[in-house]
């Protein structure tokens, strides 16, 4: 018999697994769903969307014991310890504040949210609660961006005066993900290019202030509601580096993904890397390998583990609120700049 008076802790160790509740089943929560079924440290308990059909043909094929329409019912029930949430990114932060103010730990894709407000308030209520929320910024598991993050860490770079990524792909042009880019996703720079900026963000620390540009309709894609702009960032960094980031789903090539390394490039005193090149001042400066492994996908069963992790051992998530809200509110001080026509401050936390 469980003690009334036991810590989650000893819970969690006790029960072996974290308890699970799932919002938003289309297809990345149904990647993230198979993840947690297939991770002995979590059981997945119930799952919620807005689309009944979509719900219950989830609800039959993994025998879940409650399924609902109503995140605000879900986040209530005392049979979960933790909160999935994967629906379109204007909801992250209303599930993710309603289920940490219901005791719950949160596990929410990027990006953390869609206003600057909200991704402060998160951070507030995740700081207040002590309960764990990791941010899904999936390429921090991949084992290349890892290995530069060491390398960078290591000095091998020297210091970094310029740096640049691009998430630049064609989604407006594949049947399959359209729908998606309408309903479901902010505009390019806000969802994808949240990938690629928390990686300039982990290598070389804190963005002070940012100057954007964009254009819209320029594509001549037939259906411009589709959000089919280009947003071009040019960010200063605390530690006097100049970041460039740029976002589009209007590509008529698909240069995003790991085949392209998502055009990340790093300029530094001792050397450089481009893409999946690396040149180095001692050795002449010639491009080489860079000796570093790569995977195909994204490696969310990483992501789904550290989040168990952080809950069952009780410590920091990888991608913690303040991580992933201060990677969410340089984005979105960029669109501010954007909007404003001038330059402005980010004000991270």
């Amino acid at each position: 018999m469980i003690q009334a008076d036991m810590s989650f802790r000893e819970m969690m160790n006790y029960m072996g697994q974290v308890r699970i509740g799932i919002v938003g089943v289309g297809s990345n929560g149904r990647a993230f769903i198979d993840c947690y079924q297939k991770n002995e440290k979590a059981r997945l308990v119930a799952v919620c969307d807005t689309d009944e059909g979509r719900l219950q043909a989830v609800a039959n094929e993994t025998s879940v014991q409650r399924a609902t329409t109503d995140f605000n019912e879900l986040v209530t029930y005392p049979d979960i310890d933790a909160v999935s949430v994967h629906t379109a990114d204007a909801f992250h932060a209303p599930i993710t504040i309603a289920a940490l103010r219901h005791g719950k730990h949160v596990f929410v894709e990027k990006p953390l949210a869609t206003k600057l407000e909200d991704c402060y308030d998160i951070i507030d209520v995740s700081d207040s609660t002590g309960l764990k929320v990791q941010v899904g910024l999936v390429l921090r598991f991949d084992p290349f961006f890892r290995g530069i993050k060491q390398m960078v860490e290591a000095g091998e770079l020297g210091q970094v005066f310029y740096a640049e990524a691009d998430y630049i792909c064609n989604y407006l042009f594949q049947q399959d993900i359209r729908e998606a880019i309408r309903s479901t996703y902010d505009i390019a720079f806000v969802n994808a290019g949240t990938h690629v900026f928390d990686l300039l963000r982990w290598y070389l620390g804190e963005p002070v202030e940012v100057q954007a540009y964009g254009n819209r309709g320029m594509s001549n894609w037939p259906q411009p509601e589709l959000k089919d702009d280009l947003v071009c960032a040019i960010y200063k960094f605390a530690s006097g580096a100049v970041v460039k980031v740029a976002a589009t789903w209007a590509a008529t090539c698909q240069l995003a993904g790991m085949e392209m390394c998502y055009n990340l490039s790093l300029f530094g005193s001792k050397a450089s890397i481009v893409r999946d090149r690396i040149a180095r001042v001692e050795t002449g400066g010639e491009f080489e390998p860079l000796p570093l492994g790569r995977i195909s996908g994204h490696p969310c069963d990483g992501e789904v583990d550290a989040f168990l992790d952080a809950i069952i051992e009780d410590k920091q998530p990888v991608v913690d609120a303040r991580e992933g809200g201060n990677t969410s509110i340089g984005i979105l001080a960029a669109m501010e700049a954007l909007h404003q026509g001038k330059p402005v401050n980010i004000k991270t936390r």
